[in-house]
């Protein structure tokens, strides 16, 4: 038994094909390259679960930490810090496209009074009115708040400061009425006297221009004019105002205007153009959820060629037209015992001028009567603006 030579078997055969057995598994000992001890097989097997289950747990948190520093790249890569003026910017549409406008004129000299302003409201509401007009621009130039701008400094132009002005626009909004700024554009003798380079010269010298009360004008051919107004626009956006009626947003009467030039004409098409070009600036500058009314009367919204605008403003870029319905045709009358037909056909005549824009018809109180309103609104005509020069409603 000693001497008995064990004969070792092979799974290789010389001259014949490599047998593999089916079942082969890495750490086998059939296996054609193995030569891994059983006893390593077993242990191994027995820590894979775990190892799996570590290999599972980091892979994963490898996963999110790629995922998180590739998501804040792209980010960074893509964000853009955004200007002051789209952060102004609102989404929200103007409010006169959404409740419309349905208004009382205040004047400015009450807007310290607190007492007044709260009486006010309560006038706003019995008239199922949303908003009040008030000029924070006036005819002579002055400003209803103190302005940074300088050539509002150099013209001394302000009246109020700014914490007066803002508790009143806080008072207002906490009752939900929107503020409607009225701004006198280039008829402005403070601004006219204190800048005389932007003001309207006589024939054409540098000497100003006077109108016929003794007061002077911004030219409206003036960049630096255009400018001036629309940026006090833009610093009563900033304090919470959303609407604004241009009043004198024209040239001087041409019946009164004997003499009187404009430097820089010359670089518009014709005085409309120069007009068109004022107001496309400023509604391109301004917020989108803020609108822009333009003041006229009746004679001339229903006069293609009068001498202030020099054309129609219907194409302009306002949102629409305040008009003053006191000053109409001698045809157009309002007789309290009718039905207000012939008021009602000067409506429909004027909101065809205004080719498809908004129609704010200004009723002054001297012919307001409770009937009035019902009338125009039973026409179809929501909109309005009652004016009292002294508030009295």
């Amino acid at each position: 038994m000693a001497n008995k030579k064990i004969k070792k078997t092979s799974p290789f055969k010389p001259g014949s094909k490599l047998r593999v057995k089916k079942s082969y598994y890495t750490f086998s000992r059939q296996y054609p390259a193995g030569n891994i001890h059983i006893k390593n097989m077993r242990s191994r097997s027995r820590r894979s679960p775990r190892a799996r289950l570590a290999l599972a747990v980091l892979g994963f948190v490898l996963l999110v930490a790629i995922s998180y520093f590739v998501t804040s790249f792209a980010l960074n890569i893509s964000y853009k810090e955004p200007s002051a003026s789209s952060q102004s910017t609102q989404l929200e549409k103007p409010f006169i496209k959404t409740d419309g406008v349905r208004a009382l004129y205040m004047p400015y000299n009450k807007l310290g009074d607190e007492k007044y302003i709260k009486s006010f409201i309560s006038r706003i509401r019995r008239k199922n009115a949303n908003s009040v007009v008030i000029d924070f621009k006036t005819q002579q130039g002055k400003l209803a708040y103190t302005s940074l701008h300088e050539y509002a400094i150099m013209g001394k132009c302000a009246l109020y400061d700014n914490d007066t002005v803002r508790k009143a626009i806080d008072l207002f909004s906490e009752y939900d009425i929107n503020i409607i700024a009225g701004i006198y554009c280039f008829e402005d003798s403070a601004v006219a006297e204190a800048v005389k380079s932007i003001s309207v010269k006589y024939m054409d010298t540098k000497v100003n221009w006077l109108d016929t009360d003794g007061g002077g004008w911004l030219n409206p051919c003036s960049k630096r004019s255009q400018n001036y107004i629309i940026k006090v626009m833009l610093e009563l956006n900033e304090m919470g105002i959303k609407g604004f009626i241009l009043n004198s947003a024209h040239f001087p009467d041409a019946t009164n205007t004997s003499g009187a030039s404009y430097p820089g004409l010359a670089v518009y098409k014709s005085h409309n153009d120069a007009l068109l070009y004022f107001i496309k600036q400023a509604k391109s500058k301004l917020p989108k959820d803020c609108f822009l009314l333009l003041n006229q009367d009746s004679n001339t919204t229903l006069s293609p060629k009068n001498s202030l605008y020099y054309g129609s403003m219907a194409k302009s870029d306002v949102d629409g037209f305040s008009i003053d319905t006191l000053k109409r045709p001698e045809d157009y009358v309002i007789d309290k015992k009718t039905d207000f037909a012939s008021m009602l056909s000067l409506f429909a005549n004027l909101q065809n001028q205004c080719e498809k824009k908004s129609f704010v018809p200004i009723i002054n109180m001297e012919e307001y009567t409770g009937s009035y309103l019902r009338h125009i609104k039973k026409a179809g005509y929501e909109n309005f603006i009652l004016y009292d020069e002294n508030g009295d409603y």
